[in-house]
């Protein structure tokens, strides 16, 4: 009789996600897709993006959260690098909750906007990732369009805490009076005569970042309290009022595990600058076989 003893030595990962610690974000997976060509400028300007990003978000969370470990998952069809690290079963393209995907096409025309998908989770649920382009990241014109680390922070809201946009939605059956969707009510709505569009002035509001994070002077995100500079506006015609019952933005984040009963609670900290590793999927792990057929082992069973 022969027995034979089996030792798998497999490196295998398990699936974890996002963890807020110590007001820091960790294991953030980004993951590129397969399709994009290899950049190391793109592998830059991800760097770049983010450290920014994590910035604004440490001020735009009034210092309860910031970026701190990202990892970016690179194609397999991209050149291996002694500067890329193996990837773990679970740092995966599909396990990523940040995905730089390709831009998609409507009648012919590519369209470089930022999402989360799926856009219609319950109020104060997370999403399951956030879309970004290639072209999103790099694009100069801002007169529509945010800079790439407010872009960020901006969809980051939808993606972690499940908070809507408050732009101005007519159909959402709100605002009978057809008033300007905005957050604060603070900010001066006037009627352009020549367009019928709507022009803002800020009027030293600093909100909201799910409104308009592209002006420079939006720096935080609508709340219930009695600033003025921020107090969210129940009465707009917005997604956020629709689908979350009319509560501010600030009121869904702290109802959500990042902030409930306390958690992370505002702290100063060092540096927001994130701590990134980049991942490839290298050659499968050695497996071990390990055979002992020594008369003793068969004595033993006999």
């Amino acid at each position: 009789f022969e027995m034979w003893i089996l030792s798998l030595f497999l490196l295998l990962g398990s699936s974890q996600a996002i963890r807020l610690e110590r007001n820091g974000y960790r294991d953030v997976l980004i993951g590129i897709n397969d399709e994009i060509p290899e950049s190391a400028s793109l592998l830059q300007t991800l760097k770049d993006a983010f450290t920014q990003a994590s910035d604004y978000l440490y001020r735009s969370t009034k210092k309860r959260a910031y970026f701190d470990e990202i990892t970016i998952v690179v194609p397999e069809s991209w050149s291996d690098s002694d500067s890329y690290s193996p990837a773990t079963a679970a740092e995966t393209f599909d396990a990523a909750k940040v995905r730089i995907n390709p831009a998609e096409t409507f009648f012919g025309v590519a369209s470089h906007r930022a999402f989360v998908s799926p856009s219609t989770t319950p109020c104060g649920t997370e999403g399951h990732y956030m879309h970004i382009t290639p072209d999103r990241l790099t694009e100069r014109n801002w007169v529509l369009a945010s800079p790439p680390h407010r872009m960020i922070v901006h969809e980051w809201a939808h993606l972690r805490w499940g908070v809507f946009d408050e732009y101005f939605k007519a159909f959402y059956g709100l605002d009978l009076d057809n008033k300007p969707g905005r957050c604060p009510q603070k900010i001066v709505p006037t009627r352009d005569e020549r367009t019928g569009r709507w022009k803002y002035d800020q009027n030293g509001a600093v909100g909201s970042i799910t409104w308009k994070q592209q002006i420079n002077e939006v720096t935080e995100f609508c709340d219930d309290g009695n600033d003025p500079n921020t107090k969210h506006y129940r009465e707009s015609s917005t997604a956020q009022n629709r689908f979350c019952n009319m509560q501010s933005v600030w009121t869904v984040m702290k109802s959500t595990e990042d902030f409930a009963d306390g958690a992370n609670p505002p702290r100063e900290v060092d540096s927001t600058a994130p701590k990134f590793r980049i991942v490839r999927k290298k050659n499968p792990e050695a497996v071990v076989l390990v055979l002992d057929v020594s008369r003793a082992m068969t004595s033993e069973i006999e």
